[in-house]
């Protein structure tokens, strides 16, 4: 959610950890963080203001709340939903245990960076897909194009 907003990924990790200071581990009550956007910033809020709708930003602008919709229902199958594009869930995923939390092609501890830079020197998907067997060929073009989605949103 935070990278389809267009948020880098150190900026939506950091995000990530402050809920988990604040609020624990991925649950129920991380119904209760607010979470804005501002200048490609994030900025995560726990409590309410007298209106009860918005918060403060660092410039004193006000902002609309912004709290976990179908998001939410997605954190309860994975804990990366925020980190993930919804477009790439079938093909990435990022898990603090596997490759120091890296992403990875899902279901495996392939680092979704590895297809890109053979991808990048020339070999087409068949032979990467020979290289390795055990990943449908789906899972290797959609690592590639989530490579390829933050090349771009790294350059903006």
């Amino acid at each position: 959610m935070l990278r389809d907003k267009g948020i880098s990924l150190i900026n939506a990790v950091n995000a990530i950890k402050q809920i988990n200071t604040r609020f624990g581990y991925p649950s129920k009550r991380w119904v209760e963080a607010r979470i804005w956007v501002e200048a490609k910033e994030v900025f995560v809020y726990d409590s309410k203001d007298t209106w009860d709708t918005t918060d403060v930003t660092r410039g004193h602008q006000k902002v609309a709340e912004f709290i976990f919709g179908k998001e939410f229902t997605l954190l309860k199958e994975r804990a990366d939903a925020l980190l993930i594009p919804s477009q790439f869930m079938d093909y990435v995923e990022i898990d603090p245990s596997i490759q120091n939390g890296l992403p990875i092609i899902l279901d495996t501890t392939i680092l979704t960076s590895v297809i890109h830079k053979i991808k990048i020197q020339g070999y087409e998907f068949s032979e990467i897909n020979e290289m390795y067997p055990f990943i449908q060929r789906s899972k290797l073009i959609g690592a590639e194009e989530y490579e390829t989605y933050l090349d771009k949103v790294n350059l903006n």
